[in-house]
């Protein structure tokens, strides 16, 4: 199909859509919320822990430095 040639999608294509869409938002999700519940127990692993608040910290931002970047892919790879 050439760039700019528009068609009408059928009722069972867009539902596919739709469902591909919603699971993969749904996984997305569920990974921030396992990651964001896990933070406390995960900065002791990852990060350095002889210092226990900046470790959690540490691992907040990284949670954080997610949300922020979202965006940004969703529009360089949406």
């Amino acid at each position: 199909m050439p760039i700019g040639d528009a068609r009408e999608m059928s009722r069972s294509e867009e539902r596919q859509v739709v469902v591909a869409s919603t699971v993969g938002t749904l996984f997305e999700w569920y990974d921030f919320f396992i990651y964001g519940s896990l933070a406390v127990f995960m900065s002791a692993v990852v990060f350095p822990p002889d210092n226990p608040t900046a470790s959690l910290l540490a691992a907040l931002g990284a949670l954080t430095a997610g949300f922020v970047v979202r965006p940004l892919g969703a529009i360089v790879f949406g």
